[in-house]
């Protein structure tokens, strides 16, 4: 017993030595303690806790998980025990291979058990994963509104946990998820909180960090910016998406001797899907540069890394089946092996009677093989009239589609003027809102102030304090513009006194607009 229970003891010290590893990121020693750790001989409780760091591990390495058998299991047990915090994990875990194998709903039905869970076991650090992952997953939904709320909970949970690695990631998924809104403002100011945090990334997500940053100017047409932050990343790991950008950014400037060099390096892209996507964008710029005949050879390519896609399945139940029929074929060789002397007799016997015969057969035999040779020159024939059809046919398509990206282009332009013109105009709104803003700093009143200036004030103070107008939009009725702005004025600290001179009420007025804010369940305290 005393064997038994040192063991267990030493199993477990190893399970938590290996999940401080993959929190520190010491990847390839946490995998060497994994491997080394047999199953067969583990409890109940150290097998729940091993799977869970193995596919913690599969996670944080993007490796290809076989079965979510693990986490499964995992997710079994710790239903059963005492220990929710790594039932919150477990949850986690199990949502992102759920996400990537394209089951969202079931996969935010998992985190959405994780939130509650952490939220009674008040553990702000697994608090910040879950609200991470549920900002990640409503973005890539278009769920922007979830996604931004959930992106400031993460922050603010980082800030009291105070992980640089999460209020970096945090800030960049704040930055990603303003961009999307169009509010150029709020992007760069968070793109530039998150710029002190990259250094504090894991060497795996470090790169993909910059190559956010990177996307942002590639936007804002600031080139040599994005490919400073595309070159570095690429000098901690050479990600094929930073290839594939950089490929994209030179073929912007006419540099097609580099853009070649970078598409050719994106294309060793291993996923076929993104792949797929890359020789796409890499056959339209060929076609571009009116390099024709290699713009067809990456468009045959793409038909066949795309069929080929679509027969894998087809392929592994064939070859399965082959190793199945080749087996038993080997056993009924071996069966038969023991009657070899029988089966030579037959065979002389019968070389005997093909001797007698072959002189009869001979001419039949060439017949038969003008008339095989003929077969196959109708063949070849046919599979030679195919083949310049479907070229005429891509040809014809090349032609198509450069006609498409000249109409594309014209629409690009068009959107592109009234972007900058709604830019131009928020950004108009926000210098106002902050002048106005500034001047109640001063004392000003706001009697002269028309309806738009009140809107200008309003939407300037919501970049401030987010958290205040998501309480005032969770009413049931809304609030008018002198309502909004006596909450403002509260939140700034105002007394009583400065409000009734700042928005020129009597007390009267005053008392009346405290009691239909609070006729509308709001709080003027």
């Amino acid at each position: 017993m005393s064997l038994i229970g040192c063991t267990e003891r030493k199993t477990m010290s190893t399970l938590t030595l290996i999940d401080s590893l993959l929190e520190k990121d010491s990847m390839e020693e946490a995998s060497a303690h994994l491997d080394a750790l047999d199953v067969t001989n583990m409890s109940e409780e150290e097998k729940a806790y091993f799977y869970l760091l193995k596919t913690s591990y599969y996670k944080e390495t993007n490796e290809t998980c076989i079965s979510d058998s693990f986490i499964n299991k995992s997710i079994a047990y710790y239903e059963q025990s005492s220990d929710k915090k790594k039932l919150v994990r477990a949850y986690c875990i199990r949502s992102y291979f759920l996400y990537d194998t394209e089951k969202a709903p079931e996969a935010i039905f998992q985190l959405k058990k994780a939130e509650e869970l952490a939220e009674k076991e008040k553990d702000n650090k697994l608090l910040v994963q879950v609200y991470s992952c549920l900002s990640s997953y409503n973005l890539f939904s278009g769920n922007i509104r979830a996604a931004l709320s959930y992106a400031h909970k993460t922050k603010s949970h980082a800030l009291l946990v105070g992980d640089k690695r999460w209020i970096g990631f945090s800030n960049l998924t704040l930055f990603t998820i303003y961009y999307n809104m169009n509010r150029t403002d709020s992007a760069d100011f968070y793109v530039k909180e998150s710029l002190p945090y990259a250094k504090y990334q894991s060497l795996r997500v470090r790169p993909l960090f910059y190559n956010n940053i990177a996307v942002y100017y590639i936007e804002k047409k600031d080139l040599e910016k994005a490919k400073q932050y595309l070159h570095h990343s690429l000098s901690i790991f050479p990600h094929t998406h930073t290839y594939y950008l950089l490929a994209k950014i030179y073929s912007e400037e006419k540099e097609e001797e580099k853009a070649d060099s970078f598409w050719h390096k994106a294309l060793q892209e291993k996923d076929f899907r993104q792949r797929l996507d890359i020789m796409q964008e890499y056959s339209d710029w060929l076609t571009q540069q009116e390099r024709y005949k290699e713009a067809s050879e990456v468009s045959m390519q793409f038909i066949a890394l795309k069929d080929s896609l679509s027969n894998v399945s087809e392929r592994e139940g064939i070859s399965e089946a082959l190793h199945h029929y080749n087996k038993k074929r080997v056993e009924k060789m071996l069966w038969r092996y023991g009657r070899w002397v029988l089966l030579m007799l037959v065979f002389i016997a019968a070389a005997v009677f093909l001797l007698l015969k072959r002189h009869r057969s001979k001419v039949k035999r060439m017949r038969f093989e003008a008339a095989d040779i003929h077969a196959q020159i109708v063949k070849y024939q046919q599979q030679l009239q195919e083949l310049k059809s479907a070229n005429h046919e891509y040809q014809q398509k090349l032609t198509d589609r450069q006609e498409k990206i000249i109409s594309n282009q014209e629409k690009i332009e068009l959107l592109e003027q009234k972007i900058e013109k709604l830019q131009n105009r928020q950004k108009e709104m926000f210098s106002k809102g902050k002048s106005l803003y500034d001047k109640l700093q001063s004392g000003e009143s706001l009697i002269l102030w028309k309806q738009s200036d009140m809107r200008n004030f309003i939407e300037f103070y919501q970049i401030q304090n987010y958290n205040l107008f998501e309480k005032l939009e969770n009413k049931s009725e809304s609030y008018s513009l002198n309502q909004k702005v006596y909450f403002i004025l509260l939140d700034m600290g105002k007394s009583e006194e400065q409000i009734k001179q700042i928005m020129n009420l009597s007390e009267g007025a005053l008392r009346t607009m405290r009691y239909r804010i609070r006729r509308k369940g709001g709080e003027d305290e």
